[in-house]
């Protein structure tokens, strides 16, 4: 919550994919409904049934609070709390939503003071139907970095769970709200969601272990294991620029797998063989930086890295049999993905 971490202070995989519209699992996956709009109130469970599981208070933002269409104030005006709660500008940046009227907020990473873990917030949810053990689900959401915040991760992180959650003894001081659990999904290893401007999707295939009703969001490391990377152009004495904070919008889980075969690339270039035994060759028009084979549940499996522009390949001999995703990030910051099977 906002005015929250303020008072403690003075003591944030792209996905171009087509998957059958089975029904969102997801109550309130954009934050459209909202018990009541105050400009300087955004609790999450104004946003029902998201919850926060524990005491640390994530925000929820939306147009009914405050609606500002002039341009953004950033940076001319530093200080945007008169805006607190509003779309698409309030207290920590400017940003439209990726859909409807709202978004949600929240800390995922914090600066380590008096000994304590940095503070961090969750949302927290209880899904429409629990998962089917041994089914595939695809999980998808957007977010991204508002202007005032000065840390980016990569390891937003998704946790299911069969159990509510709520730790009400979760802060024993401002900055200790670590919930340490196993996350089955997290952000791909140094990729950092560094957008100011715009949202950065991410998505996932998830097997269910069965029973799986209730879902929860944020950074489930503690600080001292948290990678950040500071991306803030000026360096403003301002609290807010030692966290890392994401806006999340557009929250989807369907039950079903990406499709990848219906991706629109976005540069051009081939996978052959495919099938293939041995070796996996790409042949592209634009210069690959890194390439990364996962298994159909998101798992990286192999990970390569390219620093000329000959023909690219992989061995894949050692595989078992059986589909899986080939990830291609060009050194122009576009990301394409295919399904290749290993015989």
């Amino acid at each position: 919550m906002i005015y929250r971490f303020i008072f403690f202070a003075i003591s944030i995989l792209t996905w171009h994919t087509v998957i059958a519209q089975s029904p969102n699992l997801v109550p309130n996956g954009s934050f459209e409904t909202r018990i009541e709009c105050i400009w300087n109130d955004g609790f999450i469970a104004d946003a029902p049934p998201w919850f926060n599981p524990t005491r640390a208070t994530p925000d929820v933002f939306h147009q009914c609070s405050v609606v500002n269409s002039d341009p953004c104030p950033w940076p001319d005006q530093y200080y945007l709390d008169p805006w607190l709660y509003g779309v698409p500008t309030n207290a920590l940046g400017c940003e439209s939503p990726y859909d409807g009227d709202g978004y949600a907020g929240l800390f995922v990473a914090g600066n380590n003071i008096n000994g304590y873990d940095g503070y961090k917030e969750y949302i927290g949810v209880r899904l429409n139907n629990p998962l089917t053990a041994g089914n595939q689900y695809t999980l998808k959401f957007a977010v991204s970095l508002p202007e005032r915040i000065g840390n980016a991760i990569w390891n937003v992180q998704v946790y299911f769970g069969s159990d509510s959650i709520f730790q009400p003894d979760s802060i024993i001081a401002p900055y200790d709200s670590y919930l340490d659990v196993n996350p089955q999904l997290s952000g791909t290893p140094g990729e950092y969601i560094t957008n100011y401007d715009g949202w950065h999707e991410m998505a996932w295939d998830y097997t269910a272990s069965g029973d799986e009703a209730f879902m929860y969001i944020g950074n489930f490391q503690p600080d001292s294991e948290t990678d950040t990377l500071y991306v803030l152009q000026e360096d403003p004495e301002d609290n807010f620029s030692l966290f890392s904070y994401y806006y999340i919008d557009q929250i989807e889980l369907r039950e079903g797998t990406l499709n990848m075969t219906e991706i629109p690339f976005k540069q051009n270039f081939k996978v052959y063989p495919n099938p293939s035994t041995n070796k996996l060759k790409i042949e592209s028009d634009s210069q690959i930086k890194r390439i990364q084979i996962l298994n159909l549940e998101g798992k990286i499996l192999k990970n390569v890295s390219f620093f000329t522009s000959e023909l690219y390949e992989t061995d894949i001999s050692k595989l078992s049999s059986g589909m899986y995703v080939l990830k291609i990030t060009f050194y122009d910051g576009l990301i394409d993905m295919c399904k290749f099977i290993k015989r």
